[in-house]
């Protein structure tokens, strides 16, 4: 199996957890701070958190699709609907 798939399967296992581990709807309105080698942190609402991983996917999907393309390899249709 290539690194790159790999490395996605690898992802694709710890959202699945994160999401394993909502066990209410509340839980997705929680606050979840990171901390950072230096000691400073930052907070965020989970749901935030989604969004951003959702939204920051599509777009490294959207740049391999296109270098892709520009290679004569174009992924065809990646819509999810």
């Amino acid at each position: 199996m290539s690194s790159l798939k790999v490395l996605a399967n690898a992802v694709n296992e710890r959202v699945d957890l994160c999401i394993q581990s909502l066990e209410s709807n509340e839980d997705i309105d929680r606050i979840f701070e990171r901390g950072f080698p230096d000691g400073s942190s930052n907070k965020r609402v989970r749901w935030e958190i989604f969004f951003h991983v959702i939204n920051h996917g599509t777009q490294h999907r959207s740049k391999v699709a296109m270098m892709l393309t520009k290679l004569g390899y174009s992924p065809v249709d990646m819509e999810i609907l």
